[in-house]
């Protein structure tokens, strides 16, 4: 399933996917730009907006009871970040038309609702209404809010943000915050005409319709866009490692929860991306890593423990829930089941287990339309056409003494750590 690239109308591209082997038709549309704080708040907000309403069609219900009779297709308008990159997505799935026997075109139909969500909005003295606005920004808030509820996201987040606070706009759940409240309709609206201006359609299509069908649906539905892309991806690089920076804060937990992030010096357009992928998987990424089997299995450090990795821009990240007095010692083990990869104690039944176990997700993708509509816009973004049976390849020829070699480029650069300071009485959390 390689993607065959068309331009048409306004520069418009799509990236097209023929395939009989789902009774659904997926397509993306999106709207890519460099992220900034200011826009990254914005298009989030303007998504929920765009999604309770537009001229036609003013409110949840009137659109929901459209996709309903066109066969309960299904519309969605959100924000993505892939490393400095922001997208402004619109996805539909629909039943595709082969087994549609009244002779309606429901992508047709399901496009014209998403243009007229995107291209006609319900507006207020040149503004968008208020109310809603307020609505918007209240959910918005809440739902950034309650990332703080769960340890594990709230660890995540804040890594990510102490990892990342010098390439992605200063974009922080506390600066988030403090920015929503500073939006008014009219500087949303001013977003929104910027966004349609500077930006161009990046369209991604997975079914049975020929090219031609999809692009002339696509140019009818949006013949009112007329956004030339004014903006240039923002390649992801590697990012530096610093001296190592360590954040506490305590919270009403019976646990703690530790986050320890590592810098790889591989990212996404570099030849050391697959190898990353492998070190992840050997090192924390499945059930058959060393930090499970070891560090959470024998020793019992850990209610959880296992590692990730920012593919785009190479951060390698380690979660562990634990007990308060382990913290030390848990870190410590942490270190030396890196040290051990660093030090060439890779089996080759480790190695092979992380290729099959880096296969089977890969090969996952193929079970849904999203799903590979996901893999080719994320690379798109930045310029990589890269087929998913080709990357599968790449880590074929990944050996253990690459795996290692990487490991000993791989610094401990961040932690943050929740201390729990509950007590016997305390409810259990989320771990």
């Amino acid at each position: 399933m390689t993607p065959e690239k068309y331009i048409f109308a306004d520069n418009a591209q799509l990236f097209y996917i023929k395939t009989n082997k789902f009774k659904t038709e997926s397509l993306t549309i999106s709207l890519d730009m460099p992220q900034t704080l200011e826009d990254y708040v914005m298009a989030h907000l303007l998504d929920q907006l765009l999604a309770r309403g537009c001229k036609r069609l003013p409110s949840v219900a009137h659109i929901n009871r459209e996709l309903d009779e066109l066969y309960s297709a299904s519309l969605g308008i959100n924000t993505r970040s892939s490393a400095d990159m922001i997208s402004f997505c619109i996805h539909a799935d629909v039943i595709s038309d082969r087994f549609v026997t009244d002779g309606t075109n429901v992508l047709r139909g399901v496009l014209q609702t998403a243009a007229d969500m995107l291209l006609r909005p319900l507006t207020c003295d040149g503004a968008f209404v208020p109310e809603t606005l307020s609505k918007v920004a209240s959910d918005f808030s809440d739902s950034i809010r309650s990332i703080k509820n769960n340890p594990r996201l709230y660890a995540t987040a804040r890594l990510a943000e102490i990892m990342n606070q010098s390439r992605n706009g200063n974009v922080t759940l506390e600066s988030i915050l403090e920015l929503i409240p500073k939006i008014d309709a009219k500087m949303l609206y001013e977003f929104y005409t910027k966004l349609l201006g500077t930006t161009s359609i990046k369209a991604f299509y997975v079914g049975a319709q020929s090219p031609d069908a999809v692009m002339s649906t696509i140019s009818n539905a949006f013949s009112d866009f007329h956004g030339v892309s004014t903006h240039k991806a923002v390649i992801p690089k590697a990012c530096v490692p610093t001296e190592l920076i360590t954040v506490r804060e305590e919270m009403p937990l019976k646990q703690g929860t530790l986050a320890m992030g590592f810098r790889t010096g591989a990212a996404h357009i570099n030849k050391d991306h697959p190898t990353l992928a492998l070190l992840n998987e050997i090192f924390g990424g499945s059930p058959a890593s060393k930090l499970f089997l070891n560090v959470r299995e024998k020793m019992s450090l850990c209610y959880s423990c296992g590692s990730s990795v920012s593919m785009m821009v190479g951060n390698l990240s380690v979660l562990a829930g634990i007990d308060n007095a382990n913290v030390d010692i848990a870190r410590q083990e942490i270190l030396h089941q890196l040290d051990l990869i660093r030090s060439g104690h890779i089996s080759e039944d480790e190695l092979n287990a992380a290729r099959r176990g880096i296969d089977y997700t890969l090969s996952q993708i193929y079970d849904s339309p999203r799903s590979i509509i996901e893999f080719y816009r994320t690379r798109a973004i930045f310029g990589v056409h890269e087929s998913i049976e080709e990357y599968k390849q790449t880590f074929l020829s990944v050996s253990a003494e690459d795996v290692i070699r990487l490991a000993n480029n791989t610094v401990f650069d961040t932690e943050f750590y929740i201390c729990g300071v509950g007590t016997e009485s305390d409810g259990e959390d989320d771990e």
